[in-house]
């Protein structure tokens, strides 16, 4: 069986993963039963282009389910495109409610309960991106949270400069589901189910919630450090601040995105990512919707990985 559930530190069986909001407890899986899977939703494809500072070319309107994202950024700095549902709040509210950094507006707004940020991130001038993510029914705006300027700008997020497109995601699947990867990661409230294995490329992300917003960072240990290892420079580190004395560093290999419940993206990594024998963590760094600590810290809220 490759589906297994985080457990509370345990220093046990092999793949596992994290994503934030949750209030699980860091550590290494153990299995448990496989789910049945339900049926993908076809994807509709949608391009976005980005300039200084709005978004000029992107659909008014789409339907709920899964969306093949093309995102081009044709401005002269780095942009990115996150959605956010803002039910029936007006747009300047919510920028006003974001203040200066979306990413740190905590408490996050009742209003707000559809966030969709896609694993690409930003986009340098000239670059275009792809993603296959989720979105359900709602109002949302397309929004970008980078705060480089052109010259003679004072520096602010992009939202706050106008770079805000409403779109209405209409009727569709309410509950959509991405294509089949090789792998999964599933996070809910109450821990991860995980299903990773050596060699593995596509691997979909999905937030099941019910209540907080998710994200996971991906990141190995040292070829040659072991679970127990990894566990203890780990905790270290989250402890005082600090890596252990000697220890060389995490290797970054990727980024979910961040999801309220019922969404998620599907995440491409090269084939000699995930090794066997390799041993990762999985960490997430927001907090609550009401704020405080990031759940890394808040609710040991990792977990760490061994390839099989």
């Amino acid at each position: 069986m490759r589906s297994r559930r985080i457990r509370p530190l345990v220093i046990a069986a092999a793949v596992v993963v994290v994503a934030t909001g949750c209030t699980g407890g860091g550590g290494i899986a153990t299995q448990s039963d496989e789910a049945s899977e339900p049926a993908a939703s076809e994807p509709q494809e949608a391009t976005v282009v980005a300039v200084d500072f709005s978004y000029p070319e992107a659909p008014a309107q789409l339907a709920g389910g899964v969306i093949d994202v093309r995102f081009e950024n044709r401005g002269t700095v780095g942009h990115e495109l996150a959605f956010a549902g803002i039910g029936d709040a007006s747009i300047q509210r919510w920028v006003e409610d974001l203040g200066d950094n979306a990413l740190s507006a905590f408490p996050v707004p009742d209003y707000l309960d559809q966030v969709a940020t896609p694993p690409f991130v930003s986009v340098e001038a000239g670059g275009t991106a792809l993603a296959t993510m989720t979105l359900t029914p709602g109002r949302y705006v397309m929004f970008c949270n980078v705060r480089d300027v052109t010259d003679g700008l004072e520096e602010a997020p992009h939202y706050k400069l106008g770079m805000v497109r409403e779109l209405m995601v209409v009727g569709g699947d309410p509950e959509p589901t991405l294509p089949e990867a090789d792998g999964t990661i599933v996070a809910g409230d109450d821990g991860f189910d995980v299903d990773l294995e050596a060699g593995d490329r596509s691997v979909n992300f999905m937030n099941e919630g019910p209540d907080q917003i998710h994200l996971t960072a991906i990141e190995a240990f040292p070829r040659g450090m072991d679970a127990a290892e990894a566990e203890r420079a780990y905790e270290a580190k989250l402890a005082s601040g600090r890596w252990p004395k000697g220890f060389p560093g995490l290797e970054g290999f990727g980024f979910s995105g961040i999801f309220s419940a019922g969404l998620g993206a599907r995440l491409e990594f090269e084939e000699d990512t995930f090794q066997s024998g390799r041993v990762f963590v999985l960490g997430c760094f927001l907090p609550d919707r009401e704020g405080g600590k990031p759940h890394v810290i808040a609710y040991d809220e990792y977990a760490i990985v061994t390839i099989e």
